[in-house]
């Protein structure tokens, strides 16, 4: 995503969040450098949407439903469902998610990379069946996704 196409960057403890509100609707969530210029939404569904994640930042409760609007595979759709329903502070291996979804532990992690708006669909609680398992696709970002993990109440091995 474009950084001129952020409705918000939002400062978090592990790095900037960007934010894409299209209508009415939150289409996009991505991680960024701490480096990048923080933008705090003022006012409609992007004001909504940085409060809910303030709160979740700062508590680790549950996020508060807000409107999404997901484009995506049909099999990324059914993933992202799937993702929705792991309770928080829990986590299920890449392995056990795509037997529930009778496809292969590859496809879940292709569609968890994919997956537009972070922290709302949950793809940081599956992990790896030999440990944390990669984040969005990059060992790197892997200290968020420890970082997500513990504010949601999950000891990371």
């Amino acid at each position: 995503m474009s950084s001129r196409n952020y409705t918000s960057v939002i400062p978090t403890p592990v790095a900037n969040l960007g934010m894409q509100i299209d209508c009415a609707s939150l289409i996009g969530l991505s991680w960024l450098p701490k480096s990048h210029i923080i933008k705090i939404a003022k006012t409609g569904v992007a004001r909504d949407v940085f409060i809910a994640i303030m709160a979740y930042l700062k508590t680790g409760e549950p996020l508060p439903p807000v409107p999404i609007q997901l484009v995506g595979s049909e099999f990324q759709l059914k993933v992202w469902k799937a993702l929705k329903n792991i309770p928080m502070g829990t986590v299920v291996s890449y392995g056990d998610l795509a037997k529930q979804l009778n496809t292969s532990s590859r496809a879940v992690g292709q569609a968890c990379r994919t997956n537009p708006v972070v922290l709302f669909i949950p793809c940081h609680r599956v992990v790896s069946v030999n440990g944390i398992g990669g984040y969005m696709g990059k060992q790197k970002k892997i200290k968020i996704k420890k970082w997500i993990l513990h504010n949601e109440g999950y000891k990371c091995p």
